[in-house]
């Protein structure tokens, strides 16, 4: 009866963790998808506007919900364990220089044009930098992949 019990007891607790890893994995997968088809070089069409605007808003959705959630914390931590931060970095973040060529296509003189969410990557990529532990932050913070060509604090 005891060990039925402690069963009942702790099955809840692994069931949540493994829904958090889940969660951020079927994110994942999505900003994955998304990623390989955002179009770097401009003039963007409506369609190119509605697949930055989908990859930046769930890259940043993702990442606050990371840093809003401890069990999101937890989820990041069990993902990067399993799959490597530097490829989860190569997975879902554009390099520096592609973000810049966004960035640029999204101006028609003195209006930005895009999804505002194009404009807060920088600040994504430092939140997303800061919900790392130690080992994982060093290597986010000066890996190519990640953010080693980023001003990250």
């Amino acid at each position: 009866m005891k060990i039925l019990f402690c069963i009942l007891l702790v099955l809840p607790i692994l069931i949540t963790g493994c829904k958090q890893l889940e969660s951020i994995t079927e994110d994942i997968s999505v900003l994955t998808q998304l990623k390989s088809e955002i179009p770097t070089a401009g003039p963007y069409s409506y369609e190119d506007h509605e697949l930055l605007s989908d990859y930046f808003s769930g890259l940043n959705l993702l990442i606050k919900k990371i840093d809003d959630h401890p069990k999101g914390k937890k989820g990041l931590a069990k993902y990067i364990r399993k799959n490597g931060l530097v490829n989860t970095c190569g997975k879902i973040l554009v390099d520096k220089e592609s973000w810049a060529s966004i960035k640029a296509n999204c101006w028609k003189g003195e209006y930005f044009i895009c999804s505002e969410d194009v404009l807060e990557f920088e600040d994504s990529i430092n939140l997303f930098a800061n919900n790392l532990e130690g080992g994982n932050r060093s290597t986010f913070l000066s890996n190519e992949a990640c953010a080693g060509n980023w001003d990250v604090q």
